[in-house]
């Protein structure tokens, strides 16, 4: 897995900043659709465990940790969360 980026709590899965980012959301835009903005797709969907689903036009598939870190250090970029 990738190294946790500075904002991740010493012991965070990925999965567990995707669920504290999304309870904290107050964006204009959905998590979803900025999910669909990074991996350049037409829909994302987060389930209640902190997973990202993304598909089309690829097929559909899950993000890894890895892919999930890199969402969320890009989420933290763009918005300063």
């Amino acid at each position: 897995m990738s190294a946790k980026p500075e904002f991740f709590g010493a012991h965070d899965t990925p999965q567990q900043v995707v669920i504290a980012a999304r309870g904290d959301w107050e964006g204009e835009i959905s998590m979803e659709q900025m999910a669909q903005e990074w991996a350049n797709c037409t829909h994302a969907e987060i389930d209640d465990d902190g997973d990202v689903h993304v598909e089309g036009p690829q097929a559909g598939r899950w993000l890894d940790d890895d892919e999930l870190i890199d969402f969320l250090s890009w989420l933290h970029d763009r918005l300063a969360i």
